[in-house]
């Protein structure tokens, strides 16, 4: 196989480098792109390197040969700034567990992100395609973090509450008690909605506009 260099890597996959504030998507990318070179069981100790007594000298060799490829990947796509936090791991696991330790969030990191889903509310001028774009990547990360206390359900139910008061009436079918409407979508149903509400409710902002316009104008409207 071809050598692995850093360009190769980035230009290939189009992935930044892990700096002290990427961990999260950094560590997903990374994952993606080792499971798909076959060498994930490297990070996470699933692939164990036969004993140095073992006869299975072809089986040890290509262990080391293939643990070495994980560790080179992960190193050429960490930043100069994170280089130090490699040093002195021999192995992909202990590398990348060295790596972990350093980035991964306390407890209290997780509840900042939450305190940040339940409070995000857009206004009236608010870009809601933004916004819905913001919630996802909050409620996202909260995952990636290993939390996983919001289910899908309700996370729907903070999405629609965190609109402006003006969308109350269109969500009531949705949010009113005893509704089973919101249930029986899929998240990506739901963001489909909001999206065409949202489309409908600047045409009809454009249109109304338009028609004043027009009204004041021709001077039927003083």
């Amino acid at each position: 196989m071809a050598d692995t260099s850093a360009g190769d890597i980035l230009a290939l996959y189009c992935i930044e480098q892990l700096k002290e504030t990427n961990w999260f998507p950094w560590k997903m990318k990374v994952e993606a792109i080792l499971d798909e070179r076959g060498l994930n069981g490297y990070i996470d100790g699933q692939k164990q390197r036969p004993d140095d007594t073992s006869p299975l000298v072809a089986e040890r060799e290509r262990w080391d040969n293939e643990d070495k490829r994980a560790r080179t990947i992960i190193k050429l796509l960490v930043h100069d700034s994170q280089a130090i936090h490699c040093a002195g791991a021999k192995t992909a696991s202990a590398l990348w567990k060295q790596l972990e330790a350093i980035n991964k969030p306390c407890r209290a990191e997780i509840l900042r992100w939450r305190k940040k889903l339940y409070t995000s509310r857009a206004k009236e001028n608010t870009d809601i395609p933004k916004h819905l774009k913001s919630m996802q990547e909050i409620y996202e990360t909260l995952h990636i973090m290993g939390d996983n206390g919001i289910t899908d359900q309700e996370f729907k139910i903070v999405l629609m509450t965190s609109l402006p008061k003006s969308w109350e009436k269109f969500l009531t079918i949705y949010t009113e008690p005893g509704s089973t409407i919101a249930n029986d979508i899929s998240l990506y149903e739901l963001y489909a909605i909001l999206i065409k509400e949202n489309r409908r409710r600047k045409w009809y902002h454009s249109a109304y506009t338009c028609c004043m316009y027009i009204l004041l104008i021709c001077g039927i409207l003083v």
